[in-house]
């Protein structure tokens, strides 16, 4: 008696990471549109541009979230909950570009490397075709006991909480490039992927500030989740420079301290004593996760050695917000 179940519809963005797909050049070259002289005869070979992810957007994903409320012998409420959005994803390409442009100085889109890890002039190429594709999941969940105010009726209700959390982020980028020399060479089509995987668990402690009518209630929930998070952060390349290339890959994994801050806003109508329309507004902010744009670490050692684009990983936030609508019936 008592107990009750949520089931809600979730319509959510995710905010991408914005990241130069390439790495800057001696002299401060502007990575917008650059010339460039293959030859050393001072002539202009070529005009490129290095691409951002800037162009990527990860919104109104639908998702579904599933809470259980079973009321305790010693007061308060034990409440399960798990969430899961379906996989965003967005790919950028670059304009169409020339395959024969006469006399034309012909236009590029390029990866921009450094040399032995400092800034220098090397850059790779794409005459025929670029484009960028870019995915990400999270789903999660929590246990946490609410306690009671021991107030019975209407009125404004104030309920602590405690608990563990979990949070599953997992994003992939892959950047794919044609080149064929102008339409007088085989195509060599090179691959950079780079994939994440985060895992965020912990203890939660927040607070239920409601206030209750017989009619409705309309209430907030900041949450503040202390834990760590395990990831494990993966860069794939494939005929990179040629076909002898190959595939290569790199990979790290670690374990940091990565709180999640949490906010709700939600307003019920209670239709009949045992059914409640709800809706809502609810954000999700990590501040320590590592994402695919910014773990790819663009670098050549020459030819000589195998290919220098490795996994550097690094952390950064991860921001995910939007709608709650749906219904709860009580036991």
């Amino acid at each position: 008696k008592n107990s009750w179940v949520r089931f809600e519809y979730l319509l959510w963005d995710i905010r991408p990471e914005s990241s130069r797909m390439g790495a800057n050049l001696a002299n401060g070259v502007n990575l917008d549109g650059f010339t460039f002289d293959n030859n050393g005869d001072l002539l202009t070979d070529g005009i490129a541009r290095v691409l951002t992810t800037a162009g990527l957007t990860l919104n109104d994903n639908n998702g579904a979230r599933v809470t259980v409320g079973l009321p305790v012998m010693f007061g308060g409420d034990l409440e399960i909950s798990a969430f899961i959005l379906d996989q965003a994803g967005d790919n950028i390409s670059a304009p169409e570009l020339p395959t024969n442009p006469a006399n034309l100085i012909p236009s590029y889109i390029a990866t921009t490397t450094l040399t032995n890890g400092l800034p220098g002039s090397n850059i790779l190429l794409y005459d025929r075709s670029f484009d960028v594709s870019y995915e990400s999941s999270v789903w999660g969940g929590d246990v946490k006991y609410v306690f009671d105010t021991g107030v019975p009726g209407p009125g404004l209700k104030v309920r602590p909480m405690v608990g563990v959390r979990y949070l599953n982020i997992e994003e992939g980028m892959t950047q794919k490039g044609v080149f064929d020399g102008l339409g007088t060479l085989t195509p060599l089509t090179s691959v950079i992927e780079s994939t994440t995987e985060n895992h965020l668990f912990g203890s939660l402690i927040g607070g239920r500030v409601e206030y209750q009518h017989p009619w409705f209630t309309i209430g907030a929930e900041p949450r503040i989740g202390l834990g760590v998070n395990r990831y494990n952060a993966r860069v794939r390349t494939s005929n990179l420079r040629s076909v002898n290339d190959g595939k290569f890959t790199t990979e790290e994994d670690d374990m940091i301290f990565s709180p999640v801050v949490e906010g709700n806003v939600y307003g019920r109508i209670h239709v009949s004593e045992n059914f409640t329309l709800h809706g809502g507004f609810q954000w999700i902010y990590a501040t320590e996760v590592t994402r695919p744009a910014n773990n790819i670490y663009y670098n050549d050692n020459g030819l000589a050695n195998p290919p220098g684009i490795i996994v550097k990983s690094k952390t950064e936030e991860y921001f995910i917000q939007g709608l709650t609508a749906g219904c709860e019936i009580k036991f």
